[in-house]
């Protein structure tokens, strides 16, 4: 068998990789690009490129699920990064705050700097839901509004990186648990399996899958939409305010710059993993293997030593090529339907 043909049988498997594997054919994909760049670099087995490409990957993961439950249900939240910004640096502020005030108490200092983080997340993701759902804003547009407020805000906090912040944050967040296991990676790990329970296990995930897929069948079954779009949006703001933290947590300093264009990285790696921009379908999964290809794409292209600019093309390229290959799947899924029906 000559090249040619081996190259033809490859692209052949990969076209109908995604039938083999049903919604979840992007992990299929996922191991694709493992296996690749475990060959193309031994580097990328090592125990050093796991660490750094794990915790790297927590924030992608995080935003990634955030923006999965929003396009679910029919919309988008291009904010997600400025969420981030706000959340870390407010919580980065409270705690200089709390410092410079005499305050000795590293527990409280980092309990209330944490929990302002949190709230602020969660009150950005209740205002975007409150304006989508009051005043029947588009989503792209509210969260577009919200983005730009949230960068004002963070650069009017402070223009600067805030780096006063106790150090224990970061040696808890760097520590290594059994080997291999950091902390950012458990608490990303956690927070996961929480919100796909919640998605894929509760009355609340099906009225979720429900308004993406039909908004008014769900409000005549019901639901109320607007009421669960809101909860929707708190979940957006709160993931992306977890994301921002153990960035903060991470280098113990927070930047104005953090979480800057998150938000096309993290609709991308919602896409990769399934999520379709008509509503009503993806997943938790689909939302972890996308941000985690997202990931391994780069840390493989940066072993590689490929110019940073290329890797922005190479992420394009994937996300067409995952569209792509999703839509043949359900165009052929759609066939089969209506050959059912007739």
């Amino acid at each position: 068998m000559n090249n040619k043909k081996r190259v033809e049988i490859l692209i052949k498997n990969l076209i109908y990789l995604p039938n083999t594997l049903g919604d979840y054919w992007v992990v299929g994909i996922l191991f694709l690009f493992i296996i690749f760049f475990g060959f193309a670099t031994p580097r990328f087995f090592s125990l050093s490129c796991w660490l750094i490409t794990s915790v790297y990957a927590v924030q992608f993961i995080l935003v990634a699920l955030a923006e999965t439950f929003v396009i679910i249900t029919g919309g988008i939240d291009i904010s997600v990064g400025s969420i981030m910004g706000i959340s870390s640096m407010t919580a980065a502020w409270v705690m200089r705050y709390l410092i410079q005030s005499g305050i000795s108490l590293i527990g409280s200092i980092i309990f209330f700097g944490l929990l302002t983080g949190i709230c602020t997340g969660i009150l950005v993701g209740f205002i975007n839901g409150y304006f989508i759902t009051r005043f029947n804003i588009s989503p792209i547009i509210a969260t577009l509004a919200t983005l730009s407020i949230g960068q004002g805000l963070i650069f009017l906090l402070s223009s600067q990186t805030i780096a006063d912040i106790p150090e224990s944050l970061g040696k808890f967040v760097s520590t290594i648990l059994i080997g291999f296991l950091p902390i950012s990676v458990l608490i990303t790990t956690i927070v996961v399996v929480i919100f796909y329970i919640i998605l894929h296990k509760t009355t609340f995930g099906r009225h979720t899958y429900a308004i993406g897929s039909n908004p008014e069948a769900a409000r005549l079954a019901g639901i109320n939409n607007k009421k669960h779009l809101v909860k929707i949006y708190v979940i957006s703001g709160l993931l992306s305010a977890i994301a921002g933290l153990l960035v903060l947590m991470r280098f113990t300093s927070a930047s104005p710059l953090t979480g800057s264009h998150f938000e096309l990285q993290a609709i991308a790696a919602a896409v990769i993993g399934g999520a379709s921009l008509a509503g009503g379908k993806g997943t938790v999964i689909g939302a972890f293997s996308g941000a985690a290809i997202i990931s391994i794409l780069i840390t493989g292209l940066v072993l590689l030593n490929v110019d940073p600019y290329w890797q922005l093309v190479a992420t394009g390229v994937v996300l067409v090529f995952a569209v792509y290959i999703d839509q043949q799947r359900l165009k052929k899924v759609t066939r089969k339907r209506a050959i059912a029906i007739d």
